[in-house]
């Protein structure tokens, strides 16, 4: 299956529906007990004492064939009409409208009647449809009431009350079951889209798609915080008009905004709310970490949370995945379950099942990583002390020859100059391959200090004088923007030596505002063009750098290409810092 068809599949799985085979299952439950129920009427009308309504019996027969026939249609192997259930329940309920207008009514089976579509909502839906459904059945015993007056308003009062309680206790156990069911169901799907296969930001967005979903909320954030370091780390997903759109993209949190993510709040999980007037104050519900309930609590949500997520409702919970990391996760705004607690509750449960699995993903994706960087690292040093030496070497007696041709045969030193270019050439090239496998191992460490070494290295093993300048002020980049700048400049200086004929050349990296600027300014020939060209310009008349400007865009940069022919040229890149 290709990548695209992975993510149709995905964004199908992430909507947490029923399938077709659990829908079937319920509908032929349904059908047989409809069967029993029709086939019990029948008999009690055969044997009540007369006088006998044959109209009657005769309705009660259509509706005995009506159910085989649904139950033998149901047995089959062909796909169920979505719309089959709410015709079904449609027509149990006019079946017992038309009931409760003959004389029947008043027997035991027409009871079992009034029961059986309070039962099949239940079994298909939740509360609000039960309850929709008890409405309409009120309404036929009214109906029934107003036809036939003889029946007290006592009685009409204990019917409508009976009937109404009867509806909202099965609708609320209903209702209850439905929901432990979807919790199921929806931990299944969540668990099984934090997987290994894909990148992580796939795997955090398919996830953070699910938990959205499996609230029915506005927006999912998921915080992830570094206790050595206080980094905090943002996804978030959600805020379009496609409730299964993947968006979810992560940003390295300001130390200034570190509070609006990992506030105070008791307890381990809660469900909060608050009113029109009463701003951040949120009343709250909250479990602790054993899922024990602690009662009522106060939250008080920081103004720039608000700012940047507006909500009315809220649900977080924070775990520890290890002595190193913590995850809280937020649900804004999810739609209103039948008991905060529990939908608190759920969402500790999601946390303590996703978070370590997104963690564990995390780390194998990192212990990948370095293994690619130690191996990498082992070819370069195999390549430094076998293919490098070997060239060095050989450059070094073509050299000798050189200068004994000059005596002994000057006729061969033109052919032994070319041939001593070449190696020479080849040098610098394996050189450069030798940057190129290690350019990538950035690591957290200081990125401008990394930079500084890949010029001053270009430096040494091309004869061209190259300085790295800096401001000194850290950028905030994420890792895949780190190793995506140090190819940038890696690539800049590879140009430079191949097509520029430049003695000079200096990178600049400095902050401006929310954004990184780097610049690698030579003293070449230049661009064939003159002028400067945007990052749109240069990709509208094909010019420019283009495999800088394609790693440019991966991470979000502008590229602008300043061009002076025979004078040099100069390549500057904009980059957005995380967080900005």
């Amino acid at each position: 299956m290709d990548r695209n068809a992975t993510r149709t599949a995905d964004r199908v799985a992430v909507r947490l529906l029923p399938d077709q085979a659990e829908v079937r299952l319920g509908e032929r439950a349904l059908a047989v007990a409809r069967v029993f129920l029709a086939i019990a009427a029948l008999f009690v009308a055969f044997i009540l004492p007369p006088p006998r309504i044959i109209y009657v019996e005769g309705l009660l027969l259509f509706y005995s064939g009506f159910a085989a026939i649904l139950l033998m249609a149901l047995l089959g192997p062909h796909q169920l009409p979505s719309r089959l259930p709410s015709l079904v329940q449609a027509a149990d309920v006019a079946f017992v409208a038309i009931l409760a207008l003959f004389p029947i009514g008043d027997t035991v089976p027409f009871f079992s009647f009034l029961l059986f579509p309070l039962f099949t909502a239940a079994s298909r839906w939740g509360f609000q449809q039960v309850m929709i459904t008890t409405a309409i059945i009120e309404a036929v015993i009214v109906s029934d009431a107003l036809i036939r007056p003889r029946m007290l308003q006592s009685a009409l009062l204990v019917r409508v009350v009976a009937m109404a309680a009867a509806g909202a206790a099965i609708g609320y156990l209903a209702e209850q079951q439905r929901r432990r069911r979807f919790e199921d169901r929806a931990l299944a799907v969540v668990l099984g889209r934090a997987r290994l296969g894909g990148t992580l930001s796939d795997t955090v967005n398919l996830v953070l798609a699910s938990v959205r979903n499996a609230f029915r909320a506005r927006r999912a954030l998921v915080v992830f915080r570094e206790r050595s370091t206080g980094r905090v780390v943002l996804w978030s997903a959600g805020g379009g008009a496609d409730a299964d759109a993947l968006v979810a993209h992560p940003s390295q949190v300001p130390a200034t905004r570190h509070a609006d993510y990992w506030f105070d709040a008791e307890g381990t999980a809660w469900h909060a709310w608050t009113g029109i007037a009463s701003r951040n104050r949120f009343r709250a519900v909250a479990i602790d970490l054993e899922g024990r309930s602690l009662g009522r609590r106060r939250i008080q949500v920081p103004p720039g949370f608000l700012a940047e997520h507006r909500c009315r409702r809220l649900i977080g919970a924070t775990v520890p995945l290890s002595d190193e990391w913590l995850c809280r996760l937020f649900v804004l705004d999810p739609a209103m379950g039948v008991h905060r607690e529990q939908t608190a509750r759920f969402a500790l449960e999601l946390v303590k099942t996703v978070g370590p699995a997104l963690y564990n993903n995390y780390l194998v994706r990192s212990l990948r990583s370095r293994a690619r960087a130690l191996e990498r690292a082992r070819i370069a040093r195999e390549m430094h002390d076998g293919v490098t030496q070997s060239l060095l070497g050989l450059e070094i007696e073509i050299a000798v020859l050189r200068r004994r041709a000059k005596v002994e045969a000057p006729a061969l030193d033109e052919d032994l100059a070319r041939v001593h270019g070449i190696v020479r050439d080849e040098v610098v090239t394996v050189r450069e391959l030798m940057e190129g496998i290690r350019v990538d191992d950035v690591g957290s460490g200081d990125l401008a200090q990394h930079l500084s070494g890949v010029v001053d290295r270009f430096s040494r093993s091309t004869g061209i004088a190259a300085r790295f300048v800096s401001d000194g002020k850290p950028a905030p980049l994420t890792p895949n923007a780190r190793r995506q700048v140090a190819r940038i400049v890696h690539e800049a200086l590879v140009n430079v030596r191949k097509h520029s004929g430049a003695d000079r050349v200096v990178v600049r990296a400095d902050v401006a505002g929310t954004s990184w600027k780097l610049s690698i300014e030579d003293d070449g020939r230049g661009f064939p063009f003159a002028g400067r060209l945007t990052h749109d310009e240069l990709e509208a008349q094909r010019q420019g750098p283009r495999t800088i400007g394609e790693r440019a865009r991966i991470i979000g940069g502008l590229v602008t290409v300043e061009s002076r022919p025979g004078f040099g040229a100069r390549v500057e890149i904009a980059i957005p810092l995380a967080g900005a």
